[in-house]
């Protein structure tokens, strides 16, 4: 898994918590990596073959990419003109 950000925690008791997080492909959320591979090996995070990343699982299941999503926000693209790619749970 490639990180793609960093989630920065400061506990109570001073200093910083640094933990790499993963991103979705298709709405853009991004997850710890540590709890992303406890929530990957449960089945609860998918994996879009069509985009070649990480999904959230059953909520991304189109296969609607963040830009797509965002042209069709914009109304440049038309929802239906956007095709559903195979996507499975990791296991």
């Amino acid at each position: 898994m490639k990180e793609a950000g960093v989630l920065i925690t400061m506990p109570w008791d001073g200093g910083e918590i640094h933990e790499p997080t993963v991103q979705c492909v298709h709405c853009g959320a991004h997850h710890v990596v540590e709890a992303a591979f406890k929530r990957a090996v449960l089945g609860q995070l998918g994996f879009c073959a069509k985009c070649n990343g990480i999904t959230c699982g059953e909520k991304c299941q189109k296969c609607v990419p963040a830009e797509k999503q965002l042209e069709v926000m914009e109304g440049t693209v038309d929802l239906t003109d956007v095709s559903v790619g195979v996507l499975w749970p990791i296991t």
